[in-house]
């Protein structure tokens, strides 16, 4: 039994008050249980001294050791004693925790805030006890299982509502807090079903999951979150997701049974919850395997007509701009609407998931739910913004193959009366502009697949020299130290290493590990695509046509694109008779559509990351200098030049620049473009310098901020 405090206390203010706490502090079981029942102090003073009493009381109490593979276990008659003072104490601590709110709005606390305050790392500790150790400590009850993590849930729900702001300080400025909080968040009982269900099933509010979507949004206790969700294992983690797809689970069959109340705000508020981690690379692992986002989906589109706010509109065909349709916004949770600020893993493995999920059905469904003419059809993903709309983010990101690959599926299922909406009137301008370049970079893509496995590049700038440059080797002669160089043969691999990459192999090595550590590392599929399309824009140029519109035909291997003139009068336009020998085209896949500009090789030399230029090799210096001492000598019957290409594309946190050297001949009957070399540069987005973006921007007021925003 525990001996009584031998420091004085003062006395109780109230004389009965004052004959329970001696006998609580003797250890009597019977007069803990009238505090927690009955015998309240109902002065303040005495509230106090009664609670330090039962903190002491908990102090000077062994804490029993529990073994969970145990299912019962020999208890000696004190151990059951002891267990009984601890139940009794804690439902004592818990009556305290109702009178919180009378000292809500003092500056000290109050009395019992300032206790709790002196006692939160023990109350902490013996809270995980409860949670951990119910079945032991409640062996009575009807669910001996739940009702420790219950009554733990219920004593913090009652400290975060009904307490002062120092007291609630307190609690959440420890990690051993924030542990037990993601305890209670991922335990569950014997039928799987979560410490929420338990509280929702009833009616009841969960605050351990109210909280924990609070804490998220304040610096100091999303900080410590954080670092306590780092310091877990991969495991813990992955329990962490697996809970809040439990949730997510629970709520959507509740909402068919019961009136849940804000199911749309809870889920929102949990994905937010999650997705606060992401930043931690083993926590997207576990994001990534759990298929969090499509699940998520998948689960709102069982009410695809529910508002996502008690205040959105429920009017049918009409949606609140503030507050859109369930599905769209949890689907605006999910999509990255700023890609610069997601890291490439996580856009190629999850935006595929999401189409797959119904993604684009969804974007599909909000456009066409949008009165003809509004303003801001997107205004739930960016607001006012003119530029980051999620169709043409979407187009843009299609130069990746999974996602290309998802959105073919995803076109394909929009139904024809939808699709004639789409193309007609007001909706065209949002959905045309999607289609045409998602288009453009799938029919790339299928030239890249009709061109089967052949090499269709090779990294010796003298390769075009060869007489037998049209003779590829199905496999391709890959450097196996630096992995970044493949060649046609032998003897391109031979006298490129002489010329260029015996000197840069160790740098291009080191360099391509950086980045695939990063997963923004091109395949040599990824560089043979750029290059296809490089090959498309290039060729658009020569003969006048938009970037987004297909004009050329594939020839031999796909590493030739020809334009046949429509009569012998026809001539190009007269700006591109203009286009300098000294000059760069550099196409943005970051717009939609695609915009070109030209640049000079000056200018392109400036291009620099954190002030090391990009294009420094001595490969890049002879391409330049091989251009500018090209001049044209006036327009043939048959008219040769060299052209150099640049091509910008996202890659989540990077920016992908894919430089091409072209081989332009020009005649009465064709225009055709022939690919010589290419290479891949991938940079740091935050680190660029000189962008190369201002001749854009003007097209597009805006979208220079947006790209800045979205690297930062």
């Amino acid at each position: 039994m525990p001996q009584a405090s031998e420091q004085a206390r003062p006395r109780a203010r109230n004389t009965r008050t004052e004959v329970v706490l001696r006998e609580v502090e003797s250890g009597s079981v019977s007069h803990i249980l009238r505090l927690a029942t009955t015998q309240w102090p109902g002065d303040p003073h005495d509230a106090g001294l009664a609670l330090q009493v039962l903190f002491d009381g908990l102090s000077n109490e062994a804490m029993p050791i529990w073994d969970p593979t145990t299912e019962s276990m020999q208890e000696s008659p004190d151990m059951k004693q002891s267990l009984k003072r601890i139940r009794h104490t804690m439902a004592a601590i818990k009556r305290s925790t109702e009178h919180l709110q009378r000292e809500a709005w003092s500056a000290t606390g109050g009395p019992l805030g300032q206790v709790f305050e002196r006692n939160m790392e023990a109350l902490v500790r013996w809270l995980d006890f409860l949670q951990r150790c119910s079945r032991w400590v409640y062996p009575d009850a009807s669910d001996p299982e739940s009702e420790g993590p219950k009554a733990s849930a219920e004593i913090i729900g009652d400290i975060y509502r009904n307490g002062s702001g120092v007291v609630m300080k307190s609690f959440t400025s420890t990690e051993e807090a924030m542990d037990l909080l993601v305890s209670l968040w991922i335990w569950k009982n014997s039928q799987g079903q979560s410490l929420t269900f338990q509280f929702h099933s009833k009616r009841e509010p969960c605050q351990v999951t109210d909280l924990l979507t609070f804490l998220y949004t304040v610096p100091d206790s999303r900080d410590l979150l954080a670092q306590t969700m780092r310091a877990y294992p991969s495991l813990r983690q992955r329990h962490f997701i697996k809970s809040a797809l439990l949730r997510i689970k629970e709520w959507t069959a509740l909402k068919k049974t019961t009136p849940l109340q804000n199911l749309a705000v809870l889920v929102i508020r949990v994905i937010g919850l999650v997705q606060e981690f992401l930043e931690i690379p083993s926590f997207g692992r576990e994001y990534i395997k759990a298929d969090f986002p499509a699940r998520a989906l998948t689960m709102s589109l069982e009410f695809p007509g529910l508002p996502s706010s008690s205040s959105g509109s429920t009017q049918p065909g009409r949606i609140d701009p503030d507050h859109p349709l369930y599905p769209a916004a949890v689907s605006e949770k999910f999509f990255p609407n700023a890609p610069g600020g997601t890291p490439a893993y996580l856009i190629h493995r999850v935006v595929p998931t999401l189409l797959d999920a119904g993604l684009l059905d969804i974007l599909v469904d909000h456009l066409i739910s949008q009165p003809s003419g509004t303003p801001y059809p997107w205004h739930p993903w960016v607001g006012k913004d003119p530029a980051g709309h999620p169709l043409p983010v979407l187009a843009s990101m299609c130069v990746s193959l999974p996602i290309r690959n998802s959105c073919r599926l995803a076109v394909q299922r929009i139904s024809g009366e939808k699709l004639r909406k789409l193309t007609s009137g007001w909706y065209s301008q949002h959905w045309t502009p999607f289609f045409n370049d998602y288009r453009l970079y799938d029919h790339i893509w299928m030239h890249w697949f009709h061109a089967g496995d052949r090499v269709r590049i090779c990294d010796n700038l003298n390769h075009h020299k060869k007489a037998d440059r049209g003779i590829y080797l199905e496999v391709a002669k890959e450097c196996t130290r630096c992995r970044t160089k493949v060649y046609c043969s032998r003897e391109c691999q031979r006298e490129d290493w002489v010329r260029f990459h015996r000197n840069e192999c160790p740098e291009n090595r080191r360099y391509r590990i950086e980045r695939q550590i990063a997963t923004a590392w091109p395949s040599h599929r990824d560089r043979a695509f750029y290059l296809s399309l490089l090959l498309h824009f290039v060729l658009n140029y020569e003969v006048g046509a938009r970037t987004e519109v297909s004009v050329g035909r594939q020839v031999d291997d796909g590493s030739v694109f020809e334009f046949l003139h429509p009569n012998s009068a026809w001539t190009p336009p007269v700006e591109n008779l203009e286009w300098n020998p000294d000059s760069v085209l550099h196409v943005s896949t970051l717009f939609s559509p695609p915009e070109n500009a030209i640049h000079t090789v000056d200018s392109v030399l400036q291009l620099a990351h954190s002030g090391v230029p990009t294009f420094q090799e001595p490969r890049f210096v002879k391409m330049f200098e091989e251009l500018q001492e090209t001049r044209s000598s006036g327009r043939t019957p048959a008219v040769k030049r060299l052209r150099l290409a640049m091509c910008t594309a996202a890659c989540g946190l990077h920016r992908v620049y894919t430089l091409g050297r072209f081989l332009v001949t020009q005649d009465t009957e064709r225009t055709r473009v022939e690919l010589l070399n290419g290479y891949v540069k991938v940079e740091e987005r935050a680190k660029i310098e000189n962008p190369l973006l201002h001749s854009f921007s003007r097209m597009y007021p805006g979208m220079e901020q947006w790209l800045t925003q979205s690297a930062r």
